[in-house]
C-alpha cells in the first residue's frame, strides 16, 4: 500500500521539528515559566482560570491561553519534559499547517521545502524551546487554521467552512493578539488570487466586525489597553527612527542565525540622517520596488505581503516591552522562508541542476545542528542568562535574572554583583531595584533594602511586590505597624498577589493575633494552594497555639511542595 503523499510529507515535517528540538526534552523551566508555569496559581483551579475573561494577568488578556496552561498542569503537573515535548508538538503543528496553506495557494514542491525550512530554523527556538513561549504558538495554530479554512472555503464554495474559521478567529483573539492581524491577510489573499470587483471583500467584513467587538470589550468594558505604557526608545520618535535598523536585523537573521539571545542589544537612532535610519530605509525602498517590479508573481507577492503584514502588530505602533525579540519575528519567518525556498526552485529549473537540491539539504541539516546548538543555552537559568550577557555584558534585565538565580542558591554575593550591575546599566529597572532590596534585606542590610525598594516604587508606584518586600524589611526590623501597612498596600494594589496574604499573617502571628494569622494564611492558601510557605507558616501557627499534631500536617505538605527547603523538611524529623 501507497503512503499518501500528505501524510509522508507531513510526517518528514514532524520528524525534521523533533531532530531540531530533541534535546530540549532535557531541559529545565527557564526564564518567566517561573512566573507563567510554575508559580503562576490563576491558572491552578478551573474557577481562577475562568476568572481570566474578566480581568488581566501581568498586564496580558489571553483567558484562552490561560485555559491551555490550566489543563497543561493538570496533565502535566510540573513535569518540563512534558511541557517540552508539548512545544514540539505546536511547532510540528504549525509547519504542517503552512505545508498546506502554500501546497493550496501554489504547489507541493514549494510548500515541502518552506515547511521544511520552517521547522528546522533556529530563530524559531525563542518560541519553541522556552516552555511559556510555546504557549504563544497555540494562538498561531488558531491564526493558520482559521486562513486555511477560509481559502478552502472560498475555493470549494462551502458556508461550514467559512463559518469554522471565523469561529476559529473568534476563540484565537481571546488566544493571542497576533491573530489581529488576519482580517488584513484575508483582504490581501482576495487581491492577489481571486477575480476583481469588490464583492470578494465582503467575507472579511465578519472578521473585522468580530475584532472590532473584542477590542471594545477589552479597551471600553474591561479597560484592558497594553502591557506596557512607554516606548522602548523612550518616545515614539526614537522608537519610529530604530525600527528600520530592527526590521533589517530580522532579515540578517534569517539568512545567518547567530547569537540568537533573548537579550538581544540594539542601539537606538535618535536622529533621521544618522546611516542606521537612512541606509535600511534606502534597502526597504528597494525591497518595494523589486516586489512591484515582480508583482505579477502571485507567490513573491504572497509571502512579501505575508511578513509584512503579520509583522504589524510589532512594530511598536503601541508600545511593546521590547523593540526587538526573536520570538517576535515567528510567524513573519514563514514568507521570507517562502521567498528563500522559491529561489531555490527557480535556481534549479534554470540551471536545471539536482545539485540545487543537495545544498537546500545541506541547509537543512546546517540549520537543524545550529537549532541543536542553540537549545543547550536554554537548559536552565544560568545557561540562559551566562549567554545573554556574554552577547550583551550591557543587558540590565540578563544581569537581573542571573543575580536571581545566584540568589536562590544562596549565593548572596554574586547576586548583589549583578543586581547592582543590572541598576547602574538601566536605573529605570524596578525590578532590579526590588531584587536588590530584597537581597540587602536577606543580608540585614535594612536601611540599603528600604533605599532601593524606594527606588523601585518611584518608577512604578503602584508595585505592589516592592510593598510586599519593604513589609517584611520592617517586620525583620520588628516596625510592626509600618510594615502591616506595606503588606496592606501591596493588597490593595493586587488582591490576588497571595505572598503578602502569608507575609501579613506571619506578622500578626509574630504579634499574637493568631485569628487574624490563621485567616491571612489560609487566604494565601485560597489564592495558590499549591503555596509552600504558607502550609509552614499554619504550621508554626499550630505549633504556638499547641496543636503539635495538626501542624506536622502542614509541615508535610510544605516539604512536598518545596522538598529542596531544608527548614520545612527539618520539622519532620
Amino acid at each position: 500500500m501507497r503512503l499518501n503523499k500528505n501524510i509522508l510529507y507531513s510526517l518528514i515535517i514532524l520528524v525534521l521539528c523533533f531532530i531540531s528540538y530533541s534535546n530540549i526534552l532535557a531541559n529545565d523551566f527557564v526564564w518567566d515559566d517561573e512566573k507563567f508555569i510554575v508559580d503562576q496559581p490563576g491558572t491552578r483551579t478551573l474557577s481562577r482560570t475562568l476568572s481570566s475573561f474578566s480581568i488581566e494577568e501581568y498586564g496580558i488578556y489571553r483567558p484562552v491561553r490561560s485555559i491551555f496552561y490550566y489543563f497543561a498542569y493538570r496533565i502535566f503537573g510540573l513535569n518540563p519534559i512534558l511541557y517540552h515535548f508539548f512545544s514540539i508538538i505546536l511547532h510540528a503543528s504549525i509547519s504542517i499547517i503552512v505545508f498546506f496553506i502554500i501546497k493550496k495557494l501554489f504547489d507541493s514542491k514549494l510548500a515541502l521545502l518552506s515547511a521544511m525550512l520552517f521547522a528546522v530554523h533556529p530563530i524559531h527556538i525563542g518560541r519553541v524551546t522556552n516552555a511559556t513561549g510555546s504557549f504563544d504558538i497555540i494562538g498561531l495554530v488558531l491564526y493558520l487554521l482559521s486562513f486555511y479554512l477560509y481559502v478552502l472555503s472560498r475555493d470549494k464554495k462551502d458556508k461550514k467552512l467559512f463559518y469554522t474559521s471565523l469561529i476559529l478567529f473568534i476563540i484565537g483573539i481571546f488566544t493571542s493578539e497576533e491573530i489581529f492581524t488576519l482580517p488584513i491577510l484575508i483582504l490581501f489573499y482576495e487581491f492577489i488570487f481571486n477575480k476583481k470587483g469588490i464583492k470578494k471583500y465582503f467575507n472579511s467584513a465578519y472578521y473585522f466586525i468580530s475584532l472590532a467587538l473584542f477590542l471594545f470589550f477589552r479597551f471600553f468594558i474591561l479597560k484592558i489597553v497594553s502591557r506596557v505604557s512607554d516606548y522602548p526608545g523612550g518616545s515614539l520618535l526614537v522608537t519610529f527612527l530604530t525600527m528600520p535598523k530592527v526590521l533589517l536585523q530580522y532579515l540578517l537573521l534569517t539568512f545567518l542565525p547567530f547569537g540568537l539571545t533573548p537579550f538581544r542589544r540594539v542601539d537606538f537612532v535618535y536622529e533621521i540622517f544618522k546611516p542606521w535610519f537612512i541606509l535600511p530605509i534606502i534597502f526597504f525602498i528597494f525591497c518595494f520596488y523589486l516586489i512591484y517590479k515582480y508583482r505579477k508573481n502571485k507567490a513573491i507577492l504572497f509571502f512579501s505581503g505575508w511578513s509584512l503584514i503579520t509583522m504589524v502588530l510589532f512594530l511598536n505602533i503601541m508600545p511593546l516591552q521590547k523593540i526587538m525579540a526573536e520570538r517576535y519575528f515567528y510567524l513573519a519567518s514563514f514568507g521570507i522562508i517562502g521567498l528563500i525556498s522559491l529561489f531555490f526552485i527557480y535556481l534549479e529549473k534554470k540551471l536545471k541542476s539536482k545539485l540545487i537540491y543537495s545544498i537546500f539539504a545541506l541547509l537543512i541539516i546546517f540549520f537543524s545542528i545550529l537549532t541543536l546548538y542553540n537549545n543547550t543555552f536554554w537548559e536552565d537559568d544560568f545557561t540562559l542568562m551566562t549567554r545573554g550577557i556574554t552577547l550583551n555584558p550591557y543587558s540590565s534585565k540578563a544581569h537581573d535574572n542571573l543575580g536571581v538565580c545566584y540568589y536562590r542558591n544562596n549565593d548572596f554575593d554574586k547576586a548583589l554583583i549583578h543586581f547592582r550591575n543590572a541598576v547602574n546599566i538601566d536605573s529605570e529597572d524596578y525590578t532590579a531595584w526590588d531584587n536588590l532590596g530584597s537581597i540587602y534585606s536577606r543580608t540585614e542590610q535594612y536601611g540599603k533594602a528600604i533605599e532601593s525598594l524606594e527606588k523601585s516604587l518611584k518608577i512604578k508606584p503602584y508595585n505592589y511586590q516592592a510593598y510586599d518586600r519593604l513589609g517584611i524589611v520592617y517586620m525583620k526590623m520588628e516596625n510592626n505597624e509600618q510594615a502591616e501597612e506595606m503588606f496592606k498596600t501591596s493588597i490593595y494594589f493586587e488582591e490576588n498577589y497571595y505572598p503578602a496574604y502569608s507575609h501579613l499573617g506571619t506578622l500578626y502571628g509574630n504579634m499574637g493575633n493568631y485569628t487574624l494569622a490563621a485567616q491571612y494564611l489560609q487566604k494565601a492558601l485560597t489564592i495558590n494552594p499549591s503555596y509552600a510557605e504558607a502550609y509552614f507558616n499554619l504550621g508554626l501557627l499550630l505549633d504556638a497555639i499547641g496543636k503539635d499534631r495538626e501542624a506536622i500536617k502542614y509541615y508535610k505538605r510544605a516539604a512536598e511542595l518545596s522538598p529542596e527547603n531544608q527548614q520545612y523538611s527539618e520539622k519532620l524529623r
